[in-house]
């Protein structure tokens, strides 16, 4: 069994809908092509243990399936962000999850 273990508190926070309707198909795909770099610029941000970064913006309902990122980055979206450190790799699944990958 593989194990991880952080200093110091963490805190997740998700929330997540799927649904399903009969004989529909929803569209994932916008209107960006796939991986497609739909940056915003950079803002400092700090992150505890490592101090201020510059991280690069990305509005979260830009990024497509298949993008991989790595940190420092901050995804912004209309009700609240989210960021992830330097040690970090993000993944876009199919279905626009972020998938982030704290290095050892």
């Amino acid at each position: 069994m593989l194990g991880r273990s952080l200093d110091g508190a963490v805190e997740v926070v998700n929330w997540r809908l799927s649904m399903r309707l009969p004989d529909h198909d929803l569209a994932t795909e916008g209107p960006y092509a796939r991986g497609e770099d739909v940056s915003r610029g950079v803002r400092p941000v700090h992150f505890p243990g490592h101090g201020l970064l510059e991280a690069t913006v990305r509005n979260r309902y830009e990024l497509t399936p298949g993008t991989e990122l790595a940190g420092p980055a901050v995804f912004e979206e209309r009700e609240a962000s989210c960021a992830s450190g330097s040690e970090c790799r993000i993944r876009v699944t199919d279905d626009l999850t972020l998938v982030v990958e704290v290095g050892q």
